[in-house]
């Protein structure tokens, strides 16, 4: 009848309200207990409905063994229930919180142990779409350290199911494997969202979810791109290192990682960096492990202790010592051919 369907609602969801995108700027209460959209809002402070979502995740962890939760549409619970929530499931949790402000995201990693690092998500998007200068990644990483516990857990992306993708909004591949780059090789947890290594470009849901199984070829170059990315990353174990010695400049970006000197840029043209700040000694070489096989790129440090950086077809650029040059290329040959 209409009168328990009013009795259930107030048990379970509360009053009716609609959240409104003024809500998330000044009345974050809304926020959490109103509806998105038509989409019925349980109401945590029900004990009902409070002790039946943690008994359920305990047991679901429990009984199926999970390692991770990814958690959908965080701001619309409120902060106390996910903390409950958290600890009741006892493993890792990364939340999607997709509101573009650092200190709102990062109000959230004291409750759960992660979020989704839409924060650089937003700045991939205006330094390799909007084209704006590089220059603004070092207010980026600035403000990641002042609003986040830990940045090595945010979970970094270029492309997910809800957004568009990538190659959708620019018709060049080698933007993608720029902010691929950023997003691997930089503090956070690297999300490769499947079909990016197949250079898909689909635009909004759903579109952008396309089927990988139909055309998955591991012989393609994104895969290779992919597949060296983060077999560097496992080889330098690069999730213990911080980047170090970063250089800023309107189209490219180079900075430290470890035993390599990592570039990347924004621009198709032609680019010179001259620069001290690199890991390598006087008259050392250093390759370039992005370069094809049949047209290495090596610099030597001059005497000066410079180098040379040239961009001249916006690639990617990640130099390490000779020695540990052939000896990467050693390794990608043996894990190619087991």
């Amino acid at each position: 009848s209409d009168v328990y369907k009013r009795q259930y609602q107030r048990r379970v969801h509360g009053d009716y309200c609609q959240i409104t995108e003024d809500d998330f700027l000044h009345n974050q209460s809304r926020v959490e207990n109103c509806w998105l959209f038509t989409l019925p809002d349980l109401n945590q402070s029900i004990p009902f409905v409070r002790r039946t979502l943690i008994n359920w995740i305990r047991n679901f962890v429990n009984a199926y063994k999970i390692d991770g939760l990814r958690i959908d549409t965080v701001p619309y619970v409120p902060k106390d229930f996910w903390a409950e929530f958290s600890n009741a499931a006892g493993i890792f949790s990364i939340g999607e919180v997709t509101e573009a402000r650092y200190e709102y995201q990062g109000g959230y990693q004291p409750v759960l142990p992660s979020v989704l690092n839409y924060m650089l998500y937003y700045r991939i998007i205006d330094v390799f779409v909007k084209k704006t200068s590089m220059t603004d990644l070092k207010d980026h990483f600035k403000l990641i350290q002042d609003n986040f516990q830990d940045p090595t857990v945010l979970g970094n992306f270029v492309d997910n199911h809800d957004q568009p993708r990538l190659l959708s909004q620019v018709n060049d591949v080698n933007l993608w494997k720029n902010a691929l780059i950023l997003s691997v090789l930089t503090p956070g947890i690297p999300i490769v969202y499947a079909g990016g290594e197949q250079g898909f470009n689909g635009s909004g849901d759903p579109n952008n979810r396309e089927p990988v199984w139909t055309s998955m070829n591991p012989k393609s170059a994104l895969y290779k791109f992919v597949s060296t990315i983060v077999g560097f990353r496992k080889s330098q174990k690069t999730w213990t290192l911080q980047p170090q010695n970063p250089i800023y400049a309107d189209v490219c970006y180079l900075y430290t990682l470890g035993n390599a000197l990592i570039g990347i840029t924004n621009s198709a043209f032609d680019i010179q960096v001259q620069t001290g700040n690199h890991p390598f000694n006087v008259g050392d070489t250093a390759c370039n492990i992005l370069a094809p096989n049949k047209n290495p790129e090596c610099i030597t440090v001059d005497k000066d202790g410079s180098i040379l950086i040239e961009f001249t077809d916006g690639s990617p650029k990640i130099f390490l010592l000779k020695s540990q040059f052939l000896a990467h290329k050693l390794r990608a040959f043996r894990d190619s051919h087991k």
